[in-house]
């Protein structure tokens, strides 16, 4: 959310899997609805996020570079962060000047899942996406009891975080 804007950053989405039952709980807070799926990944499976290489167009009119920004943590977690960027060269897509979008975010991979990812961009400026209140104990009872669940036959496998 911009600074000193109107609209406030709320939760929308309280995620809960459990790799023993193959379950995932996609909880949306405002409509207090859970879509629960089938959860196919193992607790011994080794997670690596995705990451494309440092390369250049072959016209020579952008390029990416990625950056291994070391480890961290990251609400308790161990995390290993990244920075993609990629720039597109002057007279390419009628810019003047170079564009240049960067994606940095730090990667738990005993999780699965990026903590924190920073998106910055000419077309949509700054954003910054965050896991708060990171808990990996068992949910309470109650949170799920008080949620209507639909069951959604996918296999969350192959989708992105």
């Amino acid at each position: 959310m911009p600074k000193g804007g109107r609209a406030k950053s709320v939760m929308t989405t309280i995620q809960i899997t459990d790799p023993e039952q193959h379950t995932w709980y996609n909880c949306i807070t405002f409509t207090k609805v859970c879509d629960l799926y089938r959860y196919s990944l193992s607790s011994t499976d080794v997670f690596v996020p995705f990451t494309a290489p440092t390369s250049t167009s072959p016209t020579g009119s952008s390029s990416h570079r990625h950056q291994d920004l070391g480890v961290s943590t990251y609400e308790g977690e161990n995390t290993h962060g990244y920075r993609e960027t990629t720039t597109i060269e002057p007279g390419e897509m009628g810019n003047d000047k170079p564009m240049v979008s960067t994606r940095e975010f730090w990667y738990a991979p005993r999780l699965a899942v990026n903590l924190l990812s920073i998106v910055e961009s000419p077309l949509s400026g700054r954003q910054v996406f965050t896991v708060k209140d990171l808990s990996i104990s068992e949910p309470e009872p109650w949170f799920i009891a008080r949620c209507r669940l639909i069951t959604r036959s996918s296999d969350r496998r192959d989708e992105e975080n």
